[in-house]
């Protein structure tokens, strides 16, 4: 094996170990500049026009400077979901892997 071929082999090994500690780690800078794509990309997506009484509501960086860091807690959820008032359909586009109490669970249930 050459010289280059092992310098690039070695290149592309040191690469993908700092790729894979860099995705791990998701130190707060990372995560704040994942955020800022994902709402420059939203932002910019193009969003059919909607019938007058259908009403999205977006999260974006101010969401979470008034409201805190990610992943929220569900009463916090619930409370956002108490504010929408006689909706006949709601929809959530969101995941929420943490850990809760049934307590917690039930009180975003009854909404």
């Amino acid at each position: 094996m050459n010289r280059t071929r092992r310098y690039l082999i070695f290149f592309v090994f040191i690469l993908a170990i700092f790729c894979s500690v860099l995705g791990k780690s998701r130190t707060f800078p990372i995560e704040r500049i994942e955020r800022m794509i994902l709402d420059w990309h939203y932002s910019n997506k193009h969003i059919p026009d909607a019938a007058d009484d259908i009403i999205l509501v977006l999260a974006g960086e101010q969401s979470f400077s008034e409201l805190g860091a990610w992943p929220w807690p569900r009463q916090t959820h619930a409370r956002l979901l108490g504010l929408l008032g006689l909706s006949k359909i709601v929809m959530l586009d969101i995941i929420m892997p943490e850990k809760t109490t049934p307590s917690q669970d039930l009180l975003l249930a009854r909404l």
